[in-house]
């Protein structure tokens, strides 16, 4: 019987890196005194990217969807698109000073 550790143990370390790049991006915008709600474009999409991939990976390793093509990619298509409805919106109307 084939152990299931190795690819969770991919997940979770994939996981936890993805978490320090979302915590260095994040840690950018409170360092340059712009808060956090006014990161530059490139620190917004390093955030978003780091976002859907955790959430891919949460869909595939963790909730198995990795054995359903078509749901893996249902899902992780319509967190892409939030995600990308979301992002623009932050572009769109900044939050003032």
């Amino acid at each position: 019987m084939a152990s299931k550790a190795g690819p969770l143990l991919f997940a979770w370390a994939a996981l936890m890196a993805l978490s320090l790049v979302l915590a260095v991006a994040g840690d950018v915008g409170h360092a340059t005194r712009l808060g956090p709600s006014r990161l530059g474009a490139a620190m917004l999409l390093a955030v978003v990217i780091a976002a859907a991939t955790k959430a891919h990976l949460v869909l595939r390793f963790y909730l198995g969807l990795g054995a359903a093509p078509g749901a893996l990619a249902g899902f992780t298509s319509a967190v892409v698109v939030t995600l990308a409805l979301v992002t623009a919106s932050f572009l769109a109307f900044p939050t003032p000073r």
